[in-house]
């Protein structure tokens, strides 16, 4: 159990840093796909593991409440018996910025804190992370091009030592179209390029390793609700690899919007279920 929360805090971790959109600059209720006025989401997460030693399941919850514009402002993993493991408090300025988040330990005491700042341009100008005695020990410095199709990521430790460097080229939708990243020896690490369709949607994600080498292709298919039916992995020779499938069942509602909202979804992968999602909606 506590690997699986060890993975899910992950990528709980990993929206964090894409919520820190230097386009948009919040953290909203649209990367979870939701539709109307919804106030909280509980929902609960039963994982099927297939190909360990031992098949096993195993499930955890999860509790996220919005404001009335539709920002995240607080966020708590359970485990199976409903203990809670860590809660997220997101906190925005009058220009609806997403300028802090922190992360708290079961007992309540502070294990990890962001800051953001931004320049005049309402762009993230650079981020501090905090440990839990309030001491920074990584910066994130943000460098924009002049038209903003080219934002530069630099992330160093405290005494100034760079470990990490991202280039992110957008579209003219703010999407995100090639990423490049280097290791603290400016050495290639990786590419990633990706294609959209008309409604915003990635569709085609390759990824490149540091020798600009194709390692692998990753397409995707949406159904008309903009929710991912399909996954699938390719080598670099056009054979799948990897086939995941989800499946939804929708809210029964009299408000057409809020019919979009999914209550069940189920993930396949190679025809076996890997995942089950239960959530329920309280609109405002």
């Amino acid at each position: 159990m506590k690997n699986l929360l060890n993975i899910f805090l992950l990528i709980i971790l990993s929206s964090l840093f894409s919520c820190e959109n230097e386009k948009i600059n919040k953290s909203t209720k649209s990367g979870l796909n939701l539709f109307g006025s919804v106030k909280t989401v509980s929902q609960n997460i039963v994982n099927y593991y297939h190909y360990s030693p031992s098949p096993s399941i195993e499930n955890y919850s999860t509790f996220i409440r919005f404001n009335s514009l539709g920002m995240k402002i607080e966020e708590t993993i359970y485990d199976i018996h409903k203990k809670k493991e860590t809660t997220f408090f997101y906190r925005y300025d009058e220009r609806n910025n997403l300028i802090e988040w922190i992360e708290y330990e079961t007992d309540g005491s502070v294990k990890k804190t962001k800051r953001i700042n931004y320049n005049s341009n309402n762009k993230i100008e650079n981020s501090k992370l905090y440990d839990s005695k309030d001491n920074p020990y990584i910066k994130s410095e943000y460098n924009y091009s002049i038209f903003n199709d080219n934002l530069e990521i630099i992330q160093r430790y405290m005494d100034g030592t760079i470990f990490n460097k991202i280039l992110k080229k957008y579209d003219e939708n703010d999407n995100v179209i090639e990423l490049t990243k280097w290791d603290k020896n400016s050495d290639v690490v990786g590419i990633i390029s990706n294609e959209y369709d008309i409604n915003d949607n990635i569709i085609t994600k390759k990824i490149f390793t540091k020798k600009d080498l194709l390692e692998k292709i990753v397409r995707f298919e949406y159904n008309s609700n903009n929710d991912r039916i399909k996954k699938s992995y390719y080598n670099p020779n056009g054979e799948i690899t990897i086939n995941i499938q989800y499946e939804y069942t929708y809210l029964d509602s009299y408000k057409t919007w809020e019919e979009n909202n999914w209550e069940t979804k189920v993930v396949r992968t190679n025809g076996k279920i890997h995942n089950k999602y239960f959530r329920k909606l309280i609109f405002n």
